[in-house]
């Protein structure tokens, strides 16, 4: 039985290594209670882009995540993409992942990590490059300045509070 398991996961397991390291697309996923730091590298300093719980990719490319943890051990899993890998704080793991097709795909911490856990859940979302491209753009624009009493006083409060810290 245990060959037979052996054999079994070896074989499940070969279209994950197969997609090695030719990865175009490097992202640093970082587990914190409760939320994922997504942060897209890039040799250009400015072109680095770093946002929280969905992370974006072009469909039909590889893509390496380098994972870790600040804190508690997490376990990040895309089931439709990839197995788990569990995130060591103090500790980089590498996994490689590809949707061939656009799309939404579900992820988990699959690892308990607190009372928050059961909210740790991210989006992988998958799109033509273009569509990518343009995404990464638009995200390296300045925020739009506030328009109406409503959403300027929704920008002041915001700017008191102790969020403003991590949601720049």
């Amino acid at each position: 039985i245990l060959v037979g398991l052996t054999l079994l996961s070896f074989f499940a397991n070969r279209p994950l290594a197969a997609i090695g390291s030719d990865a175009a697309l490097t992202i640093r996923v970082t587990g914190h209670q409760w939320w994922w730091e997504v942060r897209y590298e890039d040799a250009t300093p400015s072109r680095i882009l770093t946002t929280a719980n969905e992370i974006h990719i072009p469909a039909g490319e590889p893509v390496r995540l380098l994972l870790t943890s600040t804190d508690v051990i997490h376990s990040f899993w895309v089931p439709s993409l990839s197995g788990k890998l569990d995130l060591i704080p103090g500790r980089m793991n590498v996994l490689d992942i590809k949707a061939d097709k656009p799309g939404v795909y579900r992820g988990q911490c699959a690892e308990f990590c607190g009372a928050q856990h059961a909210n740790m859940g991210t989006f992988i979302i998958a799109e033509p490059r273009a569509k990518f491209d343009a995404w990464w753009n638009d995200q390296l624009e300045p925020a739009a300045a506030p328009t109406g009493d409503e959403a300027k006083a929704g920008e002041n409060l915001f700017l008191k509070r102790p969020c403003v810290m991590c949601h720049k």
